[in-house]
């Protein structure tokens, strides 16, 4: 599924998982939208936020076909709503830490990464949260002077 991701990216465009079907653990059928698909499902019920969702139309699916061990994929729709995205640097999608970024956060190790400088400073934090979880500010700060 990378390699589709790899080609919609090229385009200008974000793929994700709609849906996923497991059997006995494995992964067996897979649906594959645009992001910007499905209607946004607003969970509050006093603040209106806005939304970057348009229904957009995009979709495939893929069954394993375990015979072949290989996945194949069917077009249900190649057409988006929308024009593609010109700068990817801004997309919350694309700049989500793939596996192996979260152990090199460098980013001059992939061309394609696009995530900013807030990303990996969150990725960097969040270990140091878990570590001083449950600690006042003041046991956190007289133990890292």
């Amino acid at each position: 599924m990378e390699w589709v991701r790899n080609i919609a990216f090229s385009y200008g465009y974000v793929i994700v998982i709609r849906r996923s079907k497991a059997k006995n653990g494995l992964v067996s059928y897979i649906t594959l939208i645009c992001d910007r698909g499905r209607e946004y499902e607003s969970k509050a019920t006093i603040k209106n936020s806005g939304t970057k969702k348009i229904n957009c139309n995009f979709q495939l699916v893929g069954p394993y076909i375990k015979q072949y061990d290989s996945w194949t994929l069917m077009v249900i729709c190649n057409q988006h709503k929308h024009p593609p995205a010109q700068y990817m640097e801004g997309h919350a999608f694309a700049r989500w830490l793939k596996e192996h970024e979260k152990h090199l956060i460098l980013k001059e190790r992939d061309e394609n990464n696009v995530s900013t400088l807030k990303t990996r400073y969150n990725k960097c934090l969040k270990p140091r949260l878990s570590q001083n979880y449950g600690k006042a500010p003041m046991q956190v700060r007289g133990v890292n002077l």
